[in-house]
């Protein structure tokens, strides 16, 4: 989360700006003349879509493992709960409403494919079909990074049960980015994490 918050300073960026940017005192505060028109719209000192993100994860899979919950579409793994349903909900809430906490009144930032696929009218009750609908609309050939951005959290919890991690990644990966690059590559950064 503060190198998230750090790097959207210099996001997009040519290296050389880039580097003259990061030199001197880093301040996540966004106290400094780093402002840029990529970055101008987040308010200081909050997260970026991946970090807001995997905090979604993390609620998602605490209220999935401490409320009772009835929900069809609720995956067990190793008495593990996760709910792809339950993540799409809080996208759409997030969007929407930002998170309370930091005041905002919408997400400051959300990546194409996430926010293309969180408008599908199915999303909320089968996120997978909408996901897989809009990748094959696609030409099966979108790969956004979306998903790996948001996967650290999905590495810290339970983390010491590989299948655990990998089926928590797999799902939240899933969610929006169906293709299995995505997924592939979530699953690795999860593991590494």
């Amino acid at each position: 989360a503060i190198f998230d918050m750090i790097g959207v300073g210099v996001e997009f960026l040519p290296d050389g700006i880039a580097k003259g940017l990061l030199l001197g005192r880093v301040d996540i505060s966004w106290s400094h003349p780093r402002m840029n028109s990529n970055n101008e719209r987040f308010v200081r000192s909050t997260p970026t879509d991946d970090t807001s993100q995997n905090v979604l994860i993390m609620r998602s899979i605490i209220d999935m493992n401490t409320k009772p919950s009835n929900s069809l579409s609720t995956i067990e793994v190793n008495k593990v709960k996760i709910n792809p349903c339950d993540f799409a909900r809080k996208i759409v809430d997030w969007i929407k409403n930002g998170h309370a906490e930091h005041k905002h009144y919408h997400a400051l930032d959300v990546g194409n494919s996430t926010a293309r696929i969180a408008q599908n009218p199915y999303f909320v009750d089968d996120p997978f079909s909408a996901a897989e609908k809009d990748w094959v609309k696609n030409g099966r050939k979108i790969a956004a990074n979306g998903s790996v951005m948001r996967i650290a959290s999905s590495g810290c919890f339970a983390f010491w049960d590989e299948q655990v991690v990998q089926k928590v990644a797999e799902v939240y990966s899933k969610v929006t980015h169906f293709d299995p690059r995505c997924v592939f590559c979530s699953t690795a950064a999860a593991l590494l994490i």
